[in-house]
């Protein structure tokens, strides 16, 4: 992993979409391009506590984003929007279970 320095400078978001001070740790791999964070005590801290406060959608009160298509303007949770096109790409199989690491 090569660390990237400029990244510690730079304010955040955290995965609920609050905004997260700067500071952190990332870096990319040489060979693939991967990227990755350090699971050090600084994260396990930082990541504790923002899944502590953490509020599903709470810039839409508890509701899940819609999206609309371009076609025809119909709306639809976000979520079973990009699992519709998951299925649709042949990425995943009409039925199972899928896992969203994220990034």
């Amino acid at each position: 992993m090569e660390p990237l320095p400029e990244y510690a400078v730079l304010r955040r978001v955290t995965s609920d979409c609050k905004p997260w001070a700067a500071g952190g740790w990332l870096g990319v791999c040489r060979a693939c391009g991967g990227v990755q964070k350090r699971m050090d005590a600084g994260w396990r801290a930082e990541i504790e506590r923002v899944y502590r406060e953490y509020t599903i959608y709470h810039q839409s009160g508890g509701t899940e984003q819609a999206a609309f298509s371009a076609a025809t303007g119909q709306g639809v949770a976000r979520s079973e929007r990009i699992v519709e096109r998951l299925v649709q790409s042949g990425l995943v199989g009409a039925r199972g279970r899928l896992l969203d690491v994220g990034c």
